[in-house]
């Protein structure tokens, strides 16, 4: 029993200690300046611009009333 007992410590603290890790890893990772432009790239790529309406050619007059 004590054996089992000893066993399941070790898998608890492999498991705690590799999710701390990952999670060291992946605060590392996000505050990286190499992931910040990576992200702001990615945006940028993302935003669709609208389409510039053409210039009319003629235009009516200043007021529609008439004075």
């Amino acid at each position: 029993m004590a054996k089992i007992s000893q066993i399941l410590s070790i898998l608890s603290f492999i498991l705690s200690a590799s999710t701390v890790g990952a999670g060291v890893y992946g605060y590392m990772m996000v505050t990286s300046e190499d992931f910040k432009e990576k992200m702001i790239q990615e945006v940028i790529s993302n935003i669709k611009m609208p389409e510039m309406p053409e210039m009319p050619k003629t235009t009516g007059g200043v007021s529609p009333f008439k004075i």
